[in-house]
């Protein structure tokens, strides 16, 4: 799914406009898409987190809460569409105004007040930021509230009036169902960063495609069920770079087409071959995991660099792999003495994975910073430990990291903790900054960052990212991610596009955990069951 930034959609209105075409007839396209997807919930025509009726909608009425711009001439136009499907509908400004309005805001305001004989109230007391009794009063009572605040114009870097935030806090705190009008109010539509108590949405009407903030958290928890309505913007004014993009459950045909193809009449060496450098004595199954993914995500040939005190446990788990065993078996933990070996393997094979339960001896940190800066390294996805290694970018630990991958195909795919390690910051700034923390990773580093979590953002810069939705809870055990590993670094062996590989096998991860999901719940799916699942998705 194309994402459409807040300024592409400006752009194109914009162009509507210097076109010929009348702005006000595009806003009464929003509206109207926005009123029939409200009549639509008042019908039981989709699916309801919360229990009402039609009577309830009639009896309780529709409050539709507009702000100052576009967004607010959008809840105009659906409180008139509203008035003449029959519905009991309320208007409320929360805008402030002191000069005079738009045309068009004149001419919405003008049609409900002559045409469909509704009174635009203001929420507040005499232009004061104190929410008025009535606005209270029939937000309380009401079965919908329709929130045409801000929308994708919102600015999260200005701080919220006190009163706009009383009025988030009154229809956060209804019980009415709530829809949003293209972006709830309080989110940014390009980063999914969000004030601190934004709009919460049961539903969100998104105008002619979705936005970035949709998807990324922590505006995707205030954004509830996402539908995108078709306002008729002419294609040749339809301004979206396609370079965002959002993959859910319906884009697996598409993403499909991503995959490498596979040889009909090839052999082990032409499908790729993925050297996995990982666990510790602790840490076996770590190894296991990645080297297993990596042999289910169609890669020819696996060899496993492990220490010699797990080599045997790693040949009975995963008979398929190649055997690289790391010292003799009272070897725990990769060190420097190691790399010569490595290295010379690492020449023989297409791409490394590197990391996964490697633990964090210092003299294994050392060797993972040797390896990764070797030039016989030109594939590379790097997770878990050796993030730690190479933490923080451009620090003590790592000097001239920003020119480490230099001529190297990267995947980074760090959560949010590992991501402030990186960036030498803390995970509350992580997860409030996703999309720019991704880019400043990528940047820093020159690779491709997959930054894990909800929402999990494959970034290769900040003009190119996908946010990816697929997968649930299951996810959050330990293991999962040393799995995702090892079937990015299947894919890259077999492309020399690191962002393609890294955003298609996060896709087929999340998928392979709702479909198992399905079957056993997200309680109880484990991470060694995920590869056995690619076969239904890869196929």
């Amino acid at each position: 799914m194309i994402l459409q930034t807040s300024s592409e959609q400006r752009t194109s209105d914009s162009a509507y406009v210097t076109s010929g075409g009348d702005i006000r007839d595009l806003i009464m396209s929003a509206g109207t898409a926005l009123a029939e997807f409200a009549a639509g919930i008042a019908e039981n025509s989709y699916p309801q987190p919360r229990a009402s009726s039609q009577d309830g909608i009639q009896s309780g009425g529709i409050v539709i809460v507009c702000g100052a711009g576009n967004n607010g001439c959008d809840g105009l136009a659906a409180a008139y569409v509203l008035k003449t499907k029959g519905f009991i509908t309320k208007v409320y400004d929360v805008s402030l105004r002191k000069g005079p309005a738009s045309p068009a805001r004149a001419h919405f305001e003008n049609q409900l007040r002559e045409e469909a004989k509704i009174e635009i109230k203001s929420a507040f007391n005499d232009s004061t930021e104190t929410l008025a009794d009535s606005f209270k009063e029939d937000i309380s009572s009401a079965a919908l509230v329709l929130d045409c605040v801000f929308g994708s114009g919102f600015d999260v870097s200005r701080p919220l009036p006190a009163g706009i935030s009383a009025v988030f806090d009154e229809i956060n705190g209804c019980a009415a169902k709530v829809i949003s009008a293209d972006v709830p109010s309080g989110v940014s539509a390009d980063t999914g960063e969000t004030v601190l108590r934004p709009v919460n949405a049961d539903y969100t009407v998104a105008f002619q495609h979705a936005k970035p903030g949709h998807y990324i958290l922590s505006g995707k928890r205030f954004c509830g069920n996402v539908f995108v309505a078709n306002i008729g913007m002419p294609s040749g004014l339809d301004l979206v770079s396609g370079t965002r993009e959002a993959f859910t459950p319906e884009d697996l045909e598409s993403v499909r087409k991503l995959l490498p193809e596979r040889d009909p009449y090839g052999h082990k060496y032409s499908n790729g071959r993925v050297l996995v450098i990982a666990g510790s004595k602790r840490y076996c199954g770590a190894a296991v995991l990645a080297v297993s993914s990596a042999l289910r995500g169609g890669a020819g040939l696996v060899t496993a660099a492990v220490p010699g005190s797990i080599a045997d446990a790693l040949t009975i788990a995963c008979p398929e792999a190649v055997r690289f065993s790391l010292g003799d078996a009272s070897s725990e933990v990769l060190t420097e003495s190691h790399v010569p070996a490595i290295l010379a393997e690492a020449s023989r094979s297409d791409v490394i994975v590197i990391g996964p339960g490697l633990g964090r001896d210092e003299r294994t940190l050392e060797a993972v910073r040797t390896i990764l800066s070797s030039s016989e390294i030109r594939k590379a996805v790097v997770d878990a430990d050796a993030l730690f290694a190479i933490s923080p970018l451009g620090g003590l630990h790592c000097e001239g990291a920003g020119k480490l991958f230099e001529n190297k195909q990267v995947i980074l795919t760090p959560h949010e903790a590992e991501a402030a390690r990186l960036l030498g910051t803390d995970v509350k700034t992580v997860s409030e900054h996703r999309l720019s923390c991704a880019s400043e990773i990528s940047l820093k580093s020159g690779a491709v960052t997959v930054l894990k979590g909800s929402g999990t953002v494959t970034l290769s810069s900040s003009e190119m990212f996908t946010v990816n939705s697929t997968g649930n809870s299951s996810l959050s055990k330990g293991g999962s991610g040393d799995v995702l590993s090892g079937l990015a670094g299947s894919l890259l062996a077999r492309t020399d596009d690191p962002y393609e590989a890294a955003r298609a096998a996060v896709f087929i991860h999340g998928l392979a955990a709702e479909r198992l999901s399905e079957e056993y719940s997200e309680f109880c799916v484990l991470p060694s069951d995920l590869p056995v699942a690619f076969s239904e998705i890869l196929c």
